[in-house]
């Protein structure tokens, strides 16, 4: 991580250079290893710390829909695969935080849809807090208790989730351009 120059950041009351084993990073790409199956992939972080991950690691492949594919290599995997594969090995990363940098973006609908709501299942369980970075304003909405907006290139607000109300004033525009009616009838509700 690069220092600040201006300000701190804390975590758990500790500054941040202490606070290493706090985080589990998930890029864009997948970055699974091509010589290693799928399970050893997302076993990496127990292995290189002595720790048995093998029923956790099979219990996320099964609820991933991976199971049948523990044992296979990257190449034989689709993106979408590789893609949840990657997550699994950010989550068995034994992290409190995770850093997040758009990793739903290469999924199909349907299996973004479930690895979201896994997301926010995960949240309630695990205890953990997701850093996420995204373009989609849906998934921010859906995934988020809170996030941050760049506008127009320089201008950062924090937005709280409310009410879509509350976005369309702060973005100050129309909020039925984001979303269609039967959305926002249902976020009235």
């Amino acid at each position: 991580m690069l220092q600040s120059e201006v300000g701190s950041i804390y975590v758990d009351d500790k500054p941040l250079a202490e606070t290493k084993n706090h985080f589990a990073y998930m890029p864009q790409e997948d970055l699974l290893f091509e010589h290693m199956t799928l399970l050893d992939n997302i076993t990496l972080f127990g292995k290189l710390h002595h720790i048995d991950q093998s029923v956790d690691a099979m219990t996320l492949l099964k609820q991933f829909k991976l199971e049948s594919k523990a044992n296979a290599y990257p190449h034989e995997l689709s993106g979408g695969m590789r893609q949840r594969g990657a997550f699994l090995r950010t989550m068995l990363a034994d992290a409190e935080i995770l850093l997040l940098d758009e990793p739903f973006g290469a999924l199909d609908v349907l299996t973004r849809n479930e690895i979201q709501d896994f997301l926010l299942e995960l949240k309630q369980s695990w205890n953990k807090t997701a850093l996420m970075v995204t373009h989609d304003l849906d998934e921010a909405l859906y995934l988020s208790d809170s996030f941050i907006a760049k506008l127009e290139s320089i201008t950062h607000q924090t937005i709280s989730i409310d009410t879509l109300e509350d976005i369309a004033l702060v973005l100050e525009c129309d909020i039925r351009d984001f979303f269609d009616r039967d959305v926002m009838e249902d976020s009235k509700k």
